[in-house]
Protein backbone atom coordinates (compact mmCIF):
# COMPACT_ATOMS: atom_id res chain seq x y z
CA UNK A 1 0.00 0.00 0.00
CA UNK A 2 1.35 3.48 -0.62
CA UNK A 3 1.29 5.92 2.16
CA UNK A 4 -0.22 9.35 0.55
CA UNK A 5 2.70 11.49 2.45
CA UNK A 6 4.93 9.14 0.12
CA UNK A 7 3.27 9.71 -2.95
CA UNK A 8 4.66 13.08 -3.14
CA UNK A 9 8.01 11.44 -4.93
CA UNK A 10 5.67 9.99 -7.48
CA UNK A 11 4.17 10.78 -10.50
CA UNK A 12 1.83 13.18 -10.46
CA UNK A 13 -0.51 10.77 -12.41
CA UNK A 14 -0.72 8.50 -9.78
CA UNK A 15 -4.65 8.44 -9.04
CA UNK A 16 -6.59 6.81 -6.60
CA UNK A 17 -10.29 6.84 -5.61
CA UNK A 18 -12.10 9.30 -2.94
CA UNK A 19 -12.45 6.15 -0.64
CA UNK A 20 -8.66 5.32 -1.17
CA UNK A 21 -7.53 8.67 -0.17
CA UNK A 22 -9.43 8.56 2.52
CA UNK A 23 -8.48 5.15 3.65
CA UNK A 24 -4.46 5.63 3.13
CA UNK A 25 -4.46 8.78 5.06
CA UNK A 26 -6.65 8.72 7.22
CA UNK A 27 -9.25 11.31 6.50
CA UNK A 28 -13.04 11.97 7.03
CA UNK A 29 -14.62 12.40 3.33
CA UNK A 30 -16.19 15.34 4.24
CA UNK A 31 -13.39 16.66 5.22
CA UNK A 32 -11.66 15.69 1.33
CA UNK A 33 -14.81 16.85 -0.04
CA UNK A 34 -14.56 20.27 1.51
CA UNK A 35 -11.17 20.33 0.10
CA UNK A 36 -12.30 20.21 -3.42
CA UNK A 37 -15.63 22.38 -3.42
CA UNK A 38 -13.22 25.12 -2.20
CA UNK A 39 -9.93 24.40 -4.35
CA UNK A 40 -7.67 23.15 -2.44
CA UNK A 41 -7.32 20.29 -4.76
CA UNK A 42 -8.96 19.08 -7.73
CA UNK A 43 -10.67 15.72 -8.55
CA UNK A 44 -11.15 14.62 -11.86
CA UNK A 45 -14.87 13.07 -12.07
CA UNK A 46 -18.56 14.97 -11.94
CA UNK A 47 -19.43 13.30 -8.43
CA UNK A 48 -17.66 12.39 -5.36
CA UNK A 49 -18.19 8.54 -6.77
CA UNK A 50 -16.41 8.71 -9.43
CA UNK A 51 -13.95 11.17 -8.14
CA UNK A 52 -10.00 10.33 -8.76
CA UNK A 53 -6.75 12.30 -7.70
CA UNK A 54 -3.48 12.30 -8.59
CA UNK A 55 -0.92 11.57 -5.81
CA UNK A 56 -0.17 15.44 -6.05
CA UNK A 57 -3.76 16.36 -5.15
CA UNK A 58 -3.63 13.80 -2.20
CA UNK A 59 -0.69 15.30 -0.93
CA UNK A 60 -1.92 18.96 -0.71
CA UNK A 61 -4.98 17.30 1.00
CA UNK A 62 -2.96 16.03 3.47
CA UNK A 63 -0.98 19.28 3.97
CA UNK A 64 -4.02 20.78 4.25
CA UNK A 65 -5.15 18.60 6.88
CA UNK A 66 -2.23 18.92 9.29
CA UNK A 67 -2.66 22.76 8.88
CA UNK A 68 -5.69 22.95 10.26
CA UNK A 69 -5.23 20.55 12.51
CA UNK A 70 -2.03 22.46 13.71
CA UNK A 71 -2.41 25.42 12.75
CA UNK A 72 -6.39 25.86 13.26
CA UNK A 73 -6.58 27.48 9.61
CA UNK A 74 -9.96 27.42 8.17
CA UNK A 75 -10.47 25.89 4.72
CA UNK A 76 -10.29 29.31 2.49
CA UNK A 77 -7.09 30.18 4.50
CA UNK A 78 -5.43 26.65 3.88
CA UNK A 79 -6.47 26.68 0.04
CA UNK A 80 -4.41 30.36 0.13
CA UNK A 81 -1.85 29.23 2.65
CA UNK A 82 -0.80 26.26 0.37
CA UNK A 83 -0.59 28.37 -2.68
CA UNK A 84 1.91 29.94 -0.75
CA UNK A 85 3.91 27.77 0.41
CA UNK A 86 4.16 25.73 -3.23
CA UNK A 87 4.95 29.50 -4.43
CA UNK A 88 8.26 29.20 -1.91
CA UNK A 89 9.18 26.39 -2.69
CA UNK A 90 9.22 27.31 -6.04
CA UNK A 91 11.17 30.24 -5.44
CA UNK A 92 13.88 28.02 -3.33
CA UNK A 93 13.72 25.98 -6.26
CA UNK A 94 14.65 28.66 -8.84
CA UNK A 95 17.16 30.28 -6.32
CA UNK A 96 19.05 26.94 -6.31
CA UNK A 97 19.55 26.43 -10.07
CA UNK A 98 20.62 30.09 -10.26
CA UNK A 99 23.54 29.74 -7.69
CA UNK A 100 24.46 26.58 -9.28
CA UNK A 101 24.67 28.40 -12.53
CA UNK A 102 26.44 31.67 -10.67
CA UNK A 103 29.15 29.23 -9.71
CA UNK A 104 29.49 27.41 -12.61
CA UNK A 105 30.54 30.55 -14.01
CA UNK A 106 32.72 31.96 -10.75
CA UNK A 107 34.88 28.64 -11.24
CA UNK A 108 35.14 29.15 -15.11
Amino acid sequence: MIKIYEMDQLDTWVTCSLSELCLRSNLDTDFVVQCVEVGIADAQGSTPVEWSFTSRAAVRIQKAYRLQRDLEINLNGLAMVLDLLEEVETLQDEVAYLRKKLSHWEHS
